[in-house]
């Protein structure tokens, strides 16, 4: 079943969303949806949290959910060659817990 799934290798394979059944992989610890043609990463995603490895770089993304943070298990975030602007390049360039927190303080009260 997709619930017992624990990697996923979705990279160029012309996506431009996420899935909605990506969802129900609730066991999901690494996914790799890098070289696509995704624009942002919802709120959604934070429903995946056993994931300790997110891989989107080199897609369109301009917009990150802040919730994305609240994935206590997520240890890697690759957000390279993507055009969003949310978060400069020098909290990218310290690595996914500087990102994360970033993101953490984004969050609404």
């Amino acid at each position: 079943t997709l619930a017992a799934l624990a990697s996923l290798y979705l990279s160029s394979t012309a996506l431009s969303s996420i899935p909605p059944s990506l969802l129900l992989c609730t066991s999901l610890t690494h996914l790799d949806l890098g070289t696509n043609h995704l624009s942002s990463l919802p709120s959604t995603l934070a429903a995946l949290t056993c994931l300790t490895h997110l891989d989107v770089s080199n897609n369109d993304i301009t917009t990150i959910a802040p919730e994305l943070a609240t994935i206590t298990s997520l240890r890697t975030l690759m957000l390279e060659g993507n055009p969003q602007r949310l978060i400069r390049h020098a909290i990218l360039s310290k690595g996914t817990l500087a990102v994360l927190q970033y993101l953490r303080d984004k969050l609404p009260p």
